[in-house]
């Protein structure tokens, strides 16, 4: 049976340079006077697509990439976090079984 992996398809984003776009596409936030909430699009939790996106930033080389101050505020927090866990963790990044 054929699958459509719609994470992968969200990951294929990030892989040809416009992650960027669909990350802060995925999460919005909304208030008015009487309500305050926020709502997902996509496949990949916000934690997910951070954390994705410091992968990218790692295999390009990018300690501090330009593009990454383009990132709505709650993505960019787990970008920077991720960020820290890759460079303080890098034999465990891409380590085979």
């Amino acid at each position: 049976m054929d699958q459509n992996d719609e994470r992968t398809t969200d990951l294929a984003t990030i892989f040809f340079g416009l992650g960027i776009f669909n990350a802060n596409a995925a999460f919005q936030t909304f208030a008015d006077s009487k309500y305050y909430g926020w709502s997902q699009s996509g496949y990949l939790t916000q934690m997910e697509w951070g954390y994705a996106l410091a992968l990218f930033a790692y295999i390009r080389e990018e300690r501090k990439p330009t593009w990454a101050e383009h990132l709505c505020k709650n993505v960019k927090g787990d970008f920077m976090q991720a960020q820290k866990f890759i460079y303080a963790n890098e034999e465990l990044i891409f380590q085979q079984a």
